[in-house]
């Protein structure tokens, strides 16, 4: 059968903070983010004081796709949740 050395690519999700848009009553944060270890959605957790909401990474980037390539272009996000003033 033989033997074959295999490297197996995984660790921490990558991504990038974007912007951070604030209007009243609302905050939208944009960026992309994926994890190596798939080519799937990743979720994406935003946080404001003790509320936080969840998206997914699942929105087109070809920016992303071709800096990683065999990752997809899928991994954008852009989160909306509601915001007091403060």
């Amino acid at each position: 059968l033989g033997c074959k050395s295999v490297n197996v690519a995984g660790g921490s999700p990558i991504g990038v903070l974007d912007a951070v848009y604030v209007n009243p009553g609302t905050i939208t944060a944009t960026g992309w983010v994926f994890d190596p270890d798939t080519t799937a959605s990743t979720p994406v957790h935003v946080y404001s004081d003790a509320s936080g909401v969840v998206g997914a990474a699942d929105q087109p980037r070809a920016d992303v796709g071709a800096a990683y390539p065999g990752y997809g272009g899928q991994h954008g996000y852009s989160v909306t949740f509601a915001a007091t003033p403060g």
